[in-house]
C-alpha cells in the first residue's frame, strides 16, 4: 500500500519503517529483512506528530540521498492511528503489544518487560497460559503519576497465541 503525508511518498523497496508516535517523542527506525537496524531517528513530538514524522522521513531521505523506498511500515504510540492510516501502515499496534512481541522475538523465554514512556511505567508480564492452545497471556499494570502515589492495578490482560507474539 502506498501512502503519503504532505508529499512524502512511500514505495515498495527495500526497507521496513517502524514509527512510534508518542506524546513526548517520535521515533523512526529502518530495518532490513534480517531485522538489522539500518537507521533511526529520535525526535521531540512538540504537539505536532504529522510535522515531526515528516521531518523524520525527510531526514532519512537525506541520509539515503533521496532514494529511500519503504516496502512495509508499522506504527505504534498515541499517534499510531493518525499517522498509520495517513501513511498506509500495514501494522498499527498499541505499545504494550509491540513491547511484548519485540521481547518474545528477542528472547522467547522472556517473562517481564518494563515499558517506560511519557509519565508512566507499565510492567508487562508474559507467560504461558493454562489453556489447551499453548497461548501466552500478558498482563500489565498501567501507572501514571496519580497511580504511583496510590495502588497500581491491572488494567489490561490479553490472550495471544504463541505465534502471535512473534513479529
Amino acid at each position: 500500500m502506498v501512502g503519503n503525508i504532505d508529499g512524502i511518498k512511500v514505495g515498495h523497496v527495500p526497507y521496513n519503517l517502524g514509527i512510534d508516535i508518542g506524546s513526548t517523542s517520535t521515533n523512526l527506525v529502518l530495518i532490513d529483512d534480517e531485522k538489522n537496524v539500518i537507521a533511526f531517528r529520535y525526535l521531540r513530538t512538540k504537539g505536532n506528530p504529522r510535522q515531526v514524522v515528516q521531518e523524520g522521513i525527510n531526514s532519512l531521505q537525506e541520509e539515503f540521498e533521496h532514494s529511500l523506498k519503504i516496502k512495509g511500515m508499522g506504527t505504534t504510540g498515541s499517534g499510531r492511528y493518525l499517522i498509520g492510516n495517513e501513511l498506509g501502515a500495514v501494522l498499527i499496534v498499541d505499545e504494550i503489544t509491540a513491547q511484548a512481541k519485540g521481547a518474545v522475538e528477542a528472547d522467547p523465554e522472556v517473562d517481564t518487560v518494563f515499558e517506560i514512556g511519557g509519565l508512566r511505567i507499565i510492567p508487562i508480564c508474559i507467560g504461558p497460559s493454562d489453556n489447551i492452545f499453548g497461548s501466552y497471556v500478558y498482563c500489565c499494570f498501567h501507572s501514571d503519576q496519580k497511580d504511583i502515589r496510590q495502588n497500581n492495578r491491572p488494567v489490561v490482560c490479553s490472550l495471544y497465541g504463541r505465534s502471535q507474539l512473534h513479529l
